[in-house]
């Protein structure tokens, strides 16, 4: 017993050094952001961020979602591996981590999801300066709920005393208007009606208005400009959350496969449907493919009826149960002529059934829940579609016959479009690829930073852009960073 007693002092002991010591820490930071919210927390962090760095700030960031990851002020990152699986206390060593970095900011996502480890989080160990919630959704009801309002007030309780919150969220921005109010704290709205579809061009994948004005906003009040601000912001790293796209050509049918799982509640479901139309107004057809589990069928049956809302050409049911949500669709007036009840199905099949639409171009949207059928519907599609890469530094006068030469080492090039530009006078070559996914990953791999003809390639993946100004093949982006991996208990 004497020496459980001891055991328990001295255990006491060290958890009151170590908070000491994070204190000490938190001291040496002059300035951080905590995100929190329901949807798009690591993206705004990222924007955040990127956009601080672009106005001089020497900025440090940390992402928390499904690849977390620690940003460093040059902007390259490096994966943080977990052992013991997520917990609060990472942020204590991000905090000591940036201390001794001297930095001027730290913008950190929201690990904690209960109302009592979020609280604990803000007002024990980040003490933030500036706190942001980009919104507030009916999700993590079991620890959060049962309602809006009950998520909107635990969300609250990452608000700083005394400090400045921004905000992107309106329905119930009454409620954290007057959380903020109960600890001195000032709080601003954002407002994406000030983004263009011009602004928006610049990004390499599908980001939303909403998170740009907020970001842009927490920008603004460090006295850096729209243009600034936005230019970083396009040079940021894809979140691995973002929306990917994938392209799958045959003889008569273009289909792009847009995994837009992750927005699976309502509210998101349609704000990405409809942001994704936005991006293919030439598609000839939208597809809905709508993945129910047994166990979530009540989330099937919200997308059912927000899908009474939404434009579209045909709706795949897929997974489980799907009898009781083709029934359900029916009893909520959707045609019935624009409904397949697939049931559980293989990528290949339901690529085949897809096509089928009198179309040349399909949008093809794959929502509601990532888990059994649906995964395996985006594992099929992210290794057997096709997907784009980026070469260049390529030598001005490159010819398509030997650079695909060059590329077919690895696998089979589908397509290859060389583009020229002009820097300091100087004339230069890139070019876009087609490839199948597995067999790009190796091309990567084998030919990054490697030489051809006297120049150092750079070759890495391309993303969508809209518009793109480049040339026909509408697409960008950024190369995979390989950084030694920092390690958290």
């Amino acid at each position: 017993m004497f020496g459980l007693i001891i055991g328990l002092l001295l255990l006491l002991i060290f958890g009151i050094y170590e908070f000491q010591k994070c204190k000490i820490s938190r001291k040496k930071v002059p300035m951080i952001i905590h995100i929190n919210g329901t949807r798009g927390k690591s993206s705004v962090t990222r924007l955040i961020a990127a956009g601080l760095r672009a106005g001089g700030k020497k900025t440090i960031a940390k992402t928390t979602g499904s690849a977390p990851a620690l940003i460093y002020e040059d902007g390259s990152e490096t994966p943080i591996i977990r052992h013991h699986g997520a917990n609060i206390k990472e942020q204590i060593k991000i905090i000591k981590f940036a201390a001794k970095k001297q930095i001027d900011i730290l913008v950190l996502e929201c690990m904690a999801v209960t109302p009592e480890y979020q609280w604990v989080t803000e007002h024990e160990i980040v003490r933030s300066n500036i706190g942001i919630i980009t919104n507030s959704r009916m999700d993590h009801l079991d620890v959060m709920g049962p309602g809006l309002k009950n998520v909107t007030r635990s969300l609250c309780n990452t608000i700083p005393k005394h400090g400045v919150l921004f905000t992107a969220e309106k329905k119930v921005f009454p409620i954290i208007q007057k959380e903020a109010k109960k600890v001195h704290c000032e709080i601003i709205q954002s407002e994406d009606s000030g983004i263009s579809n011009e602004d928006m061009k610049g990004f390499s994948y599908i980001e939303h208005k909403e998170n740009v004005a907020l970001s842009l906003k927490v920008c603004e009040h460090f006295g850096i400009d729209k243009k600034t601000a936005l230019e970083g912001m396009y040079t940021a790293q894809l979140d691995i959350g973002a929306m990917e796209i994938y392209l799958n050509k045959s003889k008569d049918t273009e289909l792009h496969f847009v995994h837009a799982f992750a927005a699976n509640d309502p509210e998101s479901t349609e704000f990405v449907i409809n942001s994704v139309k936005e991006l293919y107004p030439h598609t000839h057809a939208v597809a809905i493919v709508l993945s129910t589990r047994a166990d979530r069928i009540f989330r099937s049956k919200q997308l059912i009826r927000m899908l009474k809302e939404v434009d579209y050409d045909h709706l795949y049911l897929i997974g489980e149960q799907t009898n009781t949500i083709y029934s359900y669709a029916l009893s909520n007036k959707l045609d019935k002529n624009k409904i397949t009840n697939c049931g559980w199905i293989t990528g290949l099949k339901l690529t085949n059934c897809v096509v089928k639409l009198p179309a040349k171009e399909i949008l093809m949207l794959g929502i509601g829940n990532i888990g059994g059928n649906g995964g395996a519907i985006v594992n099929y599609y992210s290794e057997e579609m096709i997907m784009k890469i980026f070469v260049g530094n390529l030598p001005k006068d490159v010819e398509k016959k030997s650079l695909k030469a060059l590329l077919s080492d690895y696998g089979n090039v589908k397509a290859v479009n060389i583009l020229t530009y002009k820097i300091n006078g100087e004339s230069r070559a890139y070019a876009f690829v087609d490839m199948p996914k597995k067999e790009a990953w190796k091309a990567i791999t084998a030919l990054d930073n490697k030489e051809y003809f006297g120049n150092v390639l750079s070759v890495h993946q391309a993303r969508f852009r809209n518009h793109d100004r480049r040339g026909p093949d509408r697409h960008g982006g950024r190369r995979k960073t390989d950084l030694p991996e920092i390690k958290s208990n």
